[in-house]
């Protein structure tokens, strides 16, 4: 048999930048050296590695998690729940609207996490029914009781326009509301985002986000102090030695929480007990 150690930890997301990036006929742009391109802009499958950072750049949450771990509102305003906690219910934010120039309401919400949308593999399988109270209230009928805003502030889980799909449902562009749009990519190789000039939220002041995939973490240091690129994530720690005094380069680090394991094959360490003569 197997027994498992888990450990909850806090994790350090390393970022490099270098300069302020770069001004072209497309206005101003920053380059980001990523480890792993995006393989999928869907419901079904949430990405790994740095392309989570891409997605968090389209698409929004319900709810928003901030940097000292307290939810606020994100795409909802505020929510609540029956005392039993099965049902929820959130007010949404007006006059949000998706890149392909929709309006978001409670229909988003409704495509987004329906169980034809996500199936039943995920945490989401809780979600029995979810219903509509006007264009920006939505309600969520639960098989058990859980802390649903808890769920709906990962990235992993964020609202898509119905856009996103053509007549027969098949996946065909990732349409969101966040501060940045899809406009090409390059399998990879390099994911470009332009400005969302209608985003509700504070428009940013960068024109566009190029994404290089560079997945040698000691290439995209090298890409960072040649000037190829002006900013890189996840790098490993022994570079911030060498880095952090250098002129021109800024470390950023930020907190993130998530859960790991450590797994051990009793069996084989039975085995070795035997052969040691331990008992």
């Amino acid at each position: 048999m197997r027994s498992a150690t888990v450990l909850a930890f806090v994790a350090t997301l390393l970022l490099l930048t270098a300069g302020c990036g770069q001004k072209t006929d497309d206005g101003a742009v920053i380059r980001i050296g990523i480890a792993t391109d995006v393989e999928n802009w869907y419901l079904e499958q949430f990405p790994e590695g740095d392309s989570r950072f891409v997605w968090s750049q389209v698409y929004e949450t319900l709810v928003r998690l901030t940097p000292d771990l307290k939810f606020v509102p994100g795409l909802a305003l505020s929510w609540s729940s029956s005392d039993d906690g099965k049902t929820w219910e959130f007010q949404l934010r007006k006059n949000v609207v998706f890149h392909d120039g929709t309006p978001f309401t409670a229909e988003a919400v409704i495509f987004s996490y329906n169980p034809d949308s996500y199936g039943r593999k995920t945490v989401l399988r809780a979600i029995e029914k979810i219903e509509s109270d006007g264009a920006h209230r939505v309600i969520f009928k639960l098989t058990r009781s859980m802390p649903l805003p808890y769920y709906l502030s990962h990235v992993a889980w964020p609202i898509m326009g119905p856009g996103s799909v053509d007549a027969k449902g098949q996946f065909v562009r990732p349409v969101g509301t966040g501060p940045f749009k899809f406009e090409r990519q390059t399998e990879d190789q390099e994911i470009t985002l332009v400005k969302n000039r209608d985003y509700w939220g504070d428009v940013p002041e960068i024109d566009k986000l190029e994404f290089k995939v560079v997945p040698d973490a000691i290439s995209r240091v090298i890409a960072l102090e040649s000037g190829d690129l002006d900013m890189a994530l996840n790098l490993a720690e022994s570079e911030t030695k060498r880095l952090q005094h250098k002129e021109g380069i800024t470390i950023h680090r930020t907190v993130n929480t998530f859960t790991d394991f450590i797994q051990f094959n009793t069996l084989i360490v039975q085995e070795i007990s035997k052969v040691l003569g331990c008992t």
